[in-house]
């Protein structure tokens, strides 16, 4: 790629991650600008009541959404919190699927925990599921990411995600949601105690979605790329 780099007019990268990343494979800084992603408006999604505890994962089933993760993580937070109702869903499927499923019977048979695996929903049922139901918190557990569509969905929605810092996904997570890149079980759970109460503050998911509003709303952001490819093609002219 180096080879080739100076022969581009211009790169366009999702995140500025993204964008250091070119850098290192030879393209200046003056041929490199970043279009980020970006989600429709949304309907809220409410808190759930006191005394109980929403937890939301979308994702594929394999090694590197590390769900298995959020399996031990949502077991531990029910141990800690036993008089709090806990329930975990997750939307996808993969080739882990099974293993999910043995380690959900294995470690979440608690009295305090309810597990619904939904498997693939089709991302506008999705959509409708996020309007018809209470979440407190996302959970994202990748080793790798860019900036997740997913978490540009549940953030939309109000919803407040916990994540790991890798790829781009501190330039949608607030610090205070941020989990190392090499997190343990315990970080993601004792994450999602001390933030169990301030996710339910409907001012502050308005922010969570404020943040969302800002940075990647789709009709703001591929308008902006749409103008920018097209100047490149007056430049040109």
């Amino acid at each position: 790629m180096r080879q080739f780099a100076r022969e581009y007019e211009a790169l366009f990268t999702i995140s500025e991650d993204g964008r250091a990343h070119a850098e290192r494979y030879g393209f200046a800084p003056e041929q490199l600008r970043v279009a980020r992603l970006g989600v429709t408006s949304a309907g809220r999604t409410l808190p759930s009541d006191p005394g109980h505890l929403s937890l939301l994962s979308v994702s594929s089933l394999t090694p590197f959404k590390q769900v298995h993760l959020i399996v031990a993580a949502v077991a531990e937070v029910a141990k800690r919190l036993p008089e709090t109702q806990v329930r975990w869903t997750h939307v996808g499927t993969g080739e882990l699927g099974l293993d999910i499923e043995r380690a959900v019977a294995e470690r979440l048979g608690l009295a305090n925990v309810t597990v619904d695996l939904l498997g693939h929903i089709p991302n506008p049922e999705l959509m409708t599921w996020f309007d018809a139901n209470h979440v407190d918190l996302f959970l994202n557990a990748s080793s790798s990411e860019g900036v997740p569509v997913s978490i540009m969905e549940a953030m939309a929605h109000e919803v407040p995600v916990i994540a790991p810092n890798v790829g781009a996904v501190s330039e949608i997570v607030p610090p205070e949601l941020l989990l190392p890149a090499d997190f343990t079980v315990d970080d993601l759970a004792t994450r999602v105690i001390e933030v169990r109460e301030r996710v339910k503050d409907l001012s502050y998911r308005q922010a969570i979605r404020a943040l969302q509003v800002e940075a990647y709303d789709a009709d703001t952001n591929y308008s902006v790329f749409v103008r920018d490819i097209a100047a490149l093609g007056a430049d040109d002219a």
